[in-house]
């Protein structure tokens, strides 16, 4: 059970300004967590922790939709719509949420939207080329020359574009970042994007959304990635793992499909899986790690759980081709941070549905 968090993990603590803590797996003990390859994150300790799920009894009169412990579950909010050129943010410094902007004078450029974004959720400038707006259903992109009329009511999203998979140094490839100074380590990504990816990442594989759809296949994985939310949760609210488990469900940290796929298990069976977890999360819990290293670590078994995260994928019209055959023919292009451009065959749209 929770394959992902049976592995042997380490606690890599380093000081660089002020005191870090990394959780990473053993397999990346020597490229570290943000650099590159051949440059280790200056380790001052190692602590290697050993994690196993033990299934004990359970009362059979616990209800498995309800919280890991027993408590009335409490409201959430949502920020209220207005008119206007609405922007959605994945997540804002000052709340660690997600909120809503409006814009709602004249026109403006996508350009211009995604700096005043970018103010918001302290995006430094370096990184701005990442960003980029897209429609409410996530669709498609709008270009940065693109004109919005805040006359009309536009809901839009911004969000991390363009990043490698590979980011934080696993796999056969690295990516690299050039820094001004030689010699200087430099991450690929600073914390107040890893905050945001992560953010956008979580709500993208909670609500199935931009081609992050796991198969039941790797549900054990999935539930590993929702012990790591849980956990996340009670480092940001300065809580105990027990006390987020009164008001959070492991379910609501899962997707849709696998929320129903374990409705429809035995009852049984959900009684095991809700008690393993909670015995993961008691174990987990006394671990001293970082609300940060815990979103690298989500994201680091989120890429492997769905290796397409962070491609994009087009459909591409062959010219003259309504000429010359009956049916439109066209070829899917494939766009990837590590692998590049690739375009597959010719396809017509009724082999594709």
């Amino acid at each position: 059970m929770l394959r992902c968090l049976k592995q042997e993990t380490v606690l890599l603590s380093s000081s660089h300004h002020h005191e870090t803590q990394c959780l990473i797996n053993k397999r990346h003990r020597r490229h570290g967590c943000l650099f590159i390859k051949k440059t280790p994150f200056c380790p001052s300790y190692f602590e290697v922790i050993c994690v196993s799920g033990v299934v004990l009894p359970m009362d059979l009169t616990e209800e498995e939709t309800a919280p890991l412990v027993d408590r009335e579950r409490g409201g959430s909010q949502r920020s209220g719509s207005g008119s206007g050129l609405q922007v959605h943010l994945y997540f804002l410094p000052a709340t660690k949420a997600g909120t809503t902007f409006n814009i709602s004078s004249g026109q403006i450029s996508a350009e211009r939207v995604c700096v005043l974004a970018a103010k918001k959720c302290g995006i430094l400038p370096v990184y701005h080329s990442l960003f980029a707006l897209a429609f409410d259903d996530l669709s498609y992109f709008y270009p940065p020359t693109h004109v919005f009329n805040t006359d009309e009511s536009i809901s839009i999203h911004y969000r991390v574009r363009f990043f490698f998979a590979n980011w934080f140094g696993e796999g056969s490839k690295t990516s690299y970042r050039y820094c001004l100074r030689r010699g200087r380590i430099s991450a690929v990504l600073d914390y107040c994007v890893i905050d945001y990816l992560f953010a956008q990442s979580r709500s993208d594989f909670v609500a199935g959304q931009a081609g992050v759809s796991p198969p039941l296949s790797v549900q054990e994985e999935c539930l590993g990635l929702a012990v790591l939310d849980l956990w996340r949760l009670a480092k940001e609210h300065n809580q105990s793992v027990r006390e987020v488990c009164k008001t959070v469900s492991y379910k609501s940290c899962l997707p849709e499909t696998h929320r129903q796929d374990i409705q429809q298990l035995s009852r049984l069976a959900r009684y095991r899986i809700r008690n393993t977890l909670k015995q993961f999360l008691k174990k987990l819990g006394r671990c001293s790690v970082g609300e940060r290293s815990l979103k690298l670590k989500y994201l680091m078994e989120l890429a492997g759980v769905e290796p397409s995260h962070g491609t994009e994928t087009f459909q591409v019209n062959h010219p003259g081709s309504q000429l010359q055959q009956k049916e439109p023919t066209f070829s899917l292009m494939r766009v990837a941070g590590e692998s590049g451009i690739q375009i597959s065959g010719s396809y017509c749209p009724a082999e594709v549905l």
